[in-house]
């Protein structure tokens, strides 16, 4: 190696390494200063010893001032360097070994101990800033890293430590701060780095919610306002342009945003707004549907939609029939709401959807593969077997709520393999009640509603279509054949009685024409005799019951109660009670059947036959001189008057061809649960010729009476309007004889006359 001209080799040529001494000026908040480089000019080529570095301590400053006078004391400071290092070395390693905890512990607790004094020196200074500052930075990043980070202020929360620090230990000397203040400042702008990234990426996030939610808020408000939804989805893409020219946020971004908010109405089957949403066209001139990116999740967007909304129709299929066939009858039922329906909620009322089916799968089906083809079809079968149900299911309520079941004829099952069922009419009448049960039952648990409550609700419908209900023939069947088990008086009666004989006393009192449907024969008439016993004379229960089971097993002993001489007592009492009656036999069987029940009842013969004839003139009604039995349906309380009217309208119209009067005609129920009447000639038992005019229903009472109240509201009208003008000409009379007097008075007291009275 060349030697450069002025420098031996040895130790004693080289620069001294100490320490450079030099302080760190540092500004008001702690950071450090850097001193400004200041140029120097050299000679070139010219040697020059460099001035040694600043020493570490006074005393070897001292030394090396004095070293030139005395070389022995260059030896001695030499030694004390030597020393100087053997401390420093120990208190580096106590540091090491001791936590920064320990450390500050201990000077806390041992201000003058060992450590204390060892960092009186500069190097132990750097050491001890050294263990500090790693202890603090390791610290400090884990509390700002699991801490909070939204609107931190980074700069207070490092100056709130430094300070702390330096105030605790700031007083150890200067080469603490400085060392301590550099050694920290990398790890200080870690943290600020890191707040900085947070900060954006906060920022970043901020926005995107916030154009997520008014991209959301402006599809919510057109929802809420009604808009139509290509007016939603005009509004929307105009978002996203301004949000991309406005704020940089991406279009492609902003639409899968959208894909996202649309994905809630599709849950809530809106494939009108879903629709709409996918297929609005960007400033590219691309729908979603039609993009690359995403397509895919458009096109299933618009399935899952279409599939909610059939779901929604069906589980809401037999609720809305229900409430639009009970608006029907009420006369509050829109025809745009039911336009609507039909227009919007497929599957819901018609079958008639398959045509828009096809119009818009019509351009996809040429590209679908043989499977797809396949599955096409198969999804027309089933839409088709839908719709086939919803139909047969809306023909056969809407048939049960108009009372129109009779009515109801064959029809043809669509099924979804393809192939039909054909269903005749009996059966097609079966299934609609057992249909019109099953919305019953879910009309009953949705409503709360208990037997008594859903038995008033059903029964105007069984009753206008003449029909079994199931239950009510099984509870009535039931209930009469256990009669038998009540073996003494007092016994409790069974559950099964006490439900039938409910169920009998209520169709009686309030639908009798269906019992026949509902009950045989003898069932009829033995719930008939316990209700006699029960309610007519006023028997308790399970007396009655005991009493019917003796009238069973033994009717001879209860026909003798009567005596030999009962029938011609009650042929005296038709004769003398119903003079004039055109069918005195019927009159005479029923007061005989029921002077049977009474007289088992335990009433004399006598009382009997009297209790009887009163029965009979209650439950029945005169009708030109022929009885008619008006118990068993519900009429009202001017019947006769209402019934006669109606026949002497039929003789004006009719009697002069049939040769009729109206004493003529009278009144006979119609069989087989119609409700109604037929006009008889009472001469010869025949119908009447009109059809049109010869069948009375209670309909037609009421319309009578309706027709005869509003005539009645009008004579009053007339009447009333009448008697104005009667009393308005009056007062004109007086008015104007009062105005002839007041001249007179006028012209005797020479008053000249008044123009403004004279006018008149």
């Amino acid at each position: 190696m060349a030697l450069v001209p002025g420098l031996r080799s040895g130790l004693q040529e080289r620069p001294e390494g100490g320490r450079n001494t030099g302080r760190v000026v540092v500004t008001e908040d702690g950071v450090p200063k850097n001193k400004r480089l200041q140029p120097t000019a050299s000679p070139i080529e010219t040697y020059t010893r460099p001035a040694a570095l600043p020493k570490n301590n006074d005393a070897e400053r001292l030394i090396a001032s004095l070293a030139g006078v005395n070389p022995a004391l260059l030896r001695l400071g030499e030694t004390l360097k030597e020393e100087d290092k053997d401390k420093h070395a120990a208190v580096n390693a106590k540091l090491a070994t001791m936590k920064a905890e320990d450390v500050r512990t201990e000077l806390r607790d041992n201000p003058t101990g060992e450590l204390a004094t060892s960092l009186k020196t500069e190097k132990a200074q750097e050491l001890f800033a050294a263990k500090m500052a790693q202890d603090d930075v390791v610290r400090w990043q884990e509390e700002w890293a699991t801490g909070a980070k939204d609107g931190v202020d980074v700069e207070a929360f490092l100056r709130e430590r430094v300070d702390a620090r330096l105030k605790e230990n700031g007083a150890t000397g200067q080469r603490f701060t400085n060392e301590y203040l550099r050694l920290v400042t990398p790890g200080m702008n870690t943290i600020r780095s890191g707040q900085l990234k947070h900060n954006v990426q906060r920022a970043e996030e901020t926005m995107a919610q916030a154009t997520s939610a008014l991209l959301e808020r402006t599809i919510a408000n057109g929802v809420s306002e009604g808009k139509k939804p290509d007016d939603i989805a005009a509004a929307v893409r105009a978002e996203i342009t301004g949000n991309k020219m406005l704020a940089g946020r991406d279009a492609s971004w902003q639409e899968g945003e959208v894909l996202n908010i649309a994905k809630r109405y599709a849950e809530q089957g809106n494939v009108e707004l879903v629709t709409a949403l996918v297929n609005s066209k960007g400033a590219n001139g691309f729908s979603l549907t039609a993009n690359r990116e995403h397509g895919s999740s458009a096109t299933k967007l618009l399935e899952m939609a279409d599939s909610k909304r059939r779901e929604k129709n069906r589980e809401g299929n037999s609720e809305t029939l229900m409430r639009l066939y009970d608006q029907s009858r009420d006369g509050s039922l829109k025809d745009e709401e039911v336009e609507q329906l039909f227009k919007y909620k497929p599957g819901l009322i018609s079958a008639e959807t398959v045509s828009s089916l096809k119009a818009r799968n019509k351009a996809v089906i040429e590209k679908r593969l043989e499977e797809q083809q396949k599955l096409f079809t198969e999804r027309q079968n089933k839409q088709k077997a839908d719709d086939s149900d919803v139909s047969m299911r809306a023909a056969r309520v809407g048939a049960m709520n108009d009372g129109t079941l009779h009515r109801l004829g064959p029809t043809t099952q669509y099924k979804e393999d393809g192939t039909t069922k054909e269903i005749d009419a009996e059966k097609n009448k079966e299934a609609a009640v057992e249909q019109w049960l099953e919305i019953s039952t879910k009309t009953a648990e949705r409503n709360g509603e208990n037997p008594d409550q859903r038995f008033e609700r059903e029964l105007p419908v069984f009753r206008q279509n003449g029909v079994v209900h199931p239950e009510w023939k099984s509870t009535m069947s039931r209930g009469i054949k256990t009669i038998s088990a009540v073996t003494t008086t007092g016994d409790k009666l069974p559950g099964a009685f006490t439900e039938g004989y409910k169920r009998y006393s209520e169709l009686r009192t309030k639908a009798p024409e269906l019992l026949t449907a509902h009950l045989s024969k003898d069932e009829r008439e033995n719930w008939e005799t316990v209700r006699v016993m029960v309610e007519d004379i006023g028997m308790d229960p399970s007396k009655a019951a005991l009493q019917f089971n003796t009238m069973i097993k033994d009717p001879v002993k209860f026909r003798e109660l009567l005596g030999e001489g009962t029938r011609q007592d009650i042929l005296q009492s038709v004769d003398r009670e119903f003079s004039g009656a055109t069918n005195k036999g019927h009159i005479m069987q029923q007061v005989h059947k029921r002077a049977f029940v009474f007289a088992g009842a335990g009433l004399s013969p006598k009382d009997a036959t009297k209790r009887a004839v009163e029965e009979f003139k209650r439950t029945n009604t005169k009708i030109n001189g022929h009885y008619l039995d008006t118990s068993d349906r519900a009429v009202p309380p001017d019947f006769a008057e209402l019934a006669k009217a109606h026949i002497d309208d039929y003789v004006r119209k009719h009697g002069k061809r049939e040769k009729l009067d109206a004493d003529d005609i009278t009144l006979e129920p119609v069989s087989g649960g119609t409700g109604g009447w037929v006009l008889r000639n009472t001469h010869t038992g025949d119908i009447l010729d009109n059809p049109n005019d010869r069948l009375i229903t209670t309909d037609t009472l009421m319309k009578i009476k309706g027709a005869r109240e509003d005539a009645a509201k009008a004579a009053l009208t007339t009447r009333a309007d009448k008697r104005r003008e009667q009393e308005k000409t009056i007062q004109t009379q007086r008015d104007d004889w009062n105005a002839a007097q007041q001249r007179a008075r006028d012209v005797r007291m020479g008053i000249p006359p008044d123009p403004a009275r004279s006018g008149n």
